[in-house]
């Protein structure tokens, strides 16, 4: 939801989220500085050459210090999950990295 926007602005949508709806509850994905960049050099790779990932977040507790109303319930890497062989060695290298 975020990936397209500059940290500033996740930062203060986070703190006017957390003014407008106090106590509220939000679930989102993130990327980190790698994922980021596959996913750019992927849009490109399709034409896409208008648009990629600007906001990254390598750990999500960093977002518990913007905003000390910021509070982190859990965190969940996406590919922490279990590895088939048959997805190929370059899937499996790519989740390893991504982890």
């Amino acid at each position: 939801m975020f990936w397209f926007f500059e940290e500033a602005q996740v930062k203060h949508f986070l703190s006017s989220l957390a003014d407008a709806l106090p106590g509220a509850q939000l679930a989102c994905d993130a990327n980190s500085k790698l994922g980021a960049s596959i996913i750019n050099r992927s849009l490109q790779n399709i034409g896409m050459t208008g648009v990629a990932v600007t906001w990254r977040l390598e750990d999500a507790r960093v977002i518990t210090q913007w905003d000390s109303r910021l509070k982190l319930i859990d965190q969940t890497l996406l590919y922490s999950i279990h590895r088939d062989s048959t997805w190929g060695e370059q899937t499996l290298k790519n989740m390893d990295l991504l982890d």
